[in-house]
């Protein structure tokens, strides 16, 4: 049974960064209503995937779609993890593709003070791949609660963000735990920072959220997902277009599965690649027509600069 899926008509603001960064932290700081679905905090998860789950908010008087997504890890490399992201990317592609809100926001979590490769992956990957810099983005830095002026953070290190050419349009320094509890402290000894950073995240959001969110074609979405993730786990070449539409094919078709029996599409998506026919065994042909096109136009195009 196919279902025409109805536009949320809400800003979807991306949270992403590499593991251990605090993104679902950052996730339920924003998450004020009560017995609201919260974000699951477990330090076993499993990396190098982009697997979403999103979280509906207010903030202030306005309603915002949050996608928590899993970053990638670091140390892991190689085709079949990229394969992984991919997949897990497709199936963010699909959600956003029937929505009409498209993405209003990019909010990058790391947690000082490093910035690792896993850092820098997940940044270009996101913000020059996944949106193609036409989002705007913004960063929180997480693991701020020991410093004298969390704030001050920021003016010490913005030019080691420069160099690694990661540019924002604003910033917010936070802590993301309340801390323990003690006697002088019932509620944690870093609640006090805790509820300042609440609000710091919040006006983050507020002031930077695009009126208008961005999207594009998800078939063409999805290949130059393909090029960044195969860039960030050190497995771009060859350019093949013959492997690379085997790689986006069984990426999109992998989303029916994700999606569950009854497929959701939207009917202004005009895809063959994207649409619920397509991803049946019998319309294979069209799957692989479609994305192999797409793969070749980029193994024509793509280039080292483009990655480098």
């Amino acid at each position: 049974m196919v279902k025409k899926a109805q536009p949320s008509k809400l800003p979807n603001l991306v949270v992403f960064g590499s593991t251990g960064s605090g993104k679902s932290s950052v996730v339920n700081m924003l998450i004020q209503e009560p017995n609201a679905k919260r974000a699951d905090i477990s330090s076993g998860a499993v990396g190098c995937t982009f697997q979403s789950t999103p979280y509906d908010t207010h903030i202030g008087d306005k309603a915002y779609k949050l996608w928590d997504t899993t970053g990638l890890d670091e140390g892991m490399e190689g085709k079949v993890v990229s394969e992984k992201a991919l997949h897990n990317l497709c199936v963010l592609i699909q959600q956003l593709s029937r929505d009409k809100s498209g993405v209003s926001l990019l909010v990058f979590v790391m947690r000082g003070p490093r910035i690792t490769e896993a850092v820098t992956n997940n940044y270009h990957t996101f913000y020059n791949g996944f949106c193609e810099k036409k989002v705007p983005v913004v960063i929180v830095i997480t693991g701020m609660e020991n410093e004298e002026d969390m704030d001050s953070w920021w003016d010490d290190n913005k030019r080691a963000f420069e160099k690694q050419d990661m540019q924002f349009q604003g910033t917010a320094c936070i802590t993301a735990i309340r801390g323990r509890k003690e006697a002088n402290y019932p509620h944690g000894i870093h609640a006090a920072a805790y509820e300042q950073s609440i609000r710091k995240v919040r006006e983050l959001i507020i002031t930077n959220c695009a009126e208008k969110g961005w999207n594009k074609k998800p078939e063409s979405w999805a290949i130059t997902c393909w090029k960044w993730t195969r860039k960030a786990f050190k497995a771009l070449k060859p350019y093949n277009a013959n492997k690379a539409a085997k790689e986006v094919k069984g990426a999109v078709w992998g989303v029916e599965d994700a999606a569950g029996s009854e497929t959701t599409i939207d009917s202004d998506v005009d895809s063959d690649v994207w649409t619920g026919k397509a991803f049946k065994p019998s319309n294979a042909s069209k799957v692989t027509k479609g994305v192999k096109g797409v793969a070749k136009r980029a193994e024509e195009t793509i280039t080292d600069s483009d990655v480098e």
